[in-house]
Order: C-alpha cells, then structure tokens, then sequence
C-alpha cells in the first residue's frame, strides 16, 4: 500500500491559487505454480506523472483556479517462468480520468504487453519486449 500528499500551485502573474492533492496505490503479488505468480496493482488519486507513462497532467487550470486532475489505473500481470533461465510475462493495463478532462486530455488507455527474459547468470538479465 501507498499514498501521496502533494501540493500543487500556480504562480504564473495572472493566476495564483493552490491546492493539495492526495493518491492512494495496493498492490499485491500471487504466487501460482512453482516460481509462477500473477501481481496486481489498483491507483487511484491525483496521479498525473505517478503514473506510469504520466498519461493525464498533474492539474488543470479554470477560471485561474488550480485543480487536481483524478485518475485511475489497474493492472494485471502473469509471470511464468520456463526453467531457472528463462521466464515471460504477460501484462494488461487499463487507466481512466475519473471525470471528463479538459482541452486534449484522453479519457481512458488500454495497455498490454508480452516479454521473454534471459538470466544467464546472477545478476545479468536480458529481454525482448
């Protein structure tokens, strides 16, 4: 569990206010079958750049009033592991505006992805994405 408290202000000679704004984060990992497990993780708050790919801003601007911009993000992802060396994962990720944005904002993004990792030895991985 995680969460963030956070300031945000604008000083720019035509608008001055601030506002506080706050972000909550669980996550939580699954083991499976052997080394296999599934991890979970929900977000929720003003998350702007905290926020994977910083898909939404950390405020907006209206009327020369600041304000946080709300989000939320979900994701699952399975990890198998093939053999000692070898090991994927397949991942599914979802985010959303928890109320409509202004300007070009995207309300929602749908992410996925598949990897192969190679561990030839302690410390050294590599990977294809």
């Amino acid at each position: 569990m995680a969460a963030l408290a956070r300031q945000l202000r604008v000083d720019n000679g035509e608008e001055d206010d601030s506002e506080w704004g706050d972000a909550y984060s669980v996550t939580g990992r699954f083991p499976t079958i052997g080394q296999d497990d599934i991890r979970l993780q929900v977000n929720y708050g003003n998350l702007g750049r905290y926020m994977g790919l910083r898909p939404y801003p950390d405020a907006q601007i209206e009327n020369g009033e600041i304000g946080g911009v709300d989000a939320w993000g979900a994701s699952a992802i399975y990890r198998h592991y093939w053999n000692d060396e070898w090991r994927s994962s397949l991942a599914y990720s979802r985010t959303g505006l928890d109320e409509t944005g202004s300007g070009d904002m995207t309300d929602n993004y749908d992410t996925t992805f598949v990897n192969l990792m190679w561990s030839p030895m302690a410390n050294t991985t590599y990977g294809i994405e």
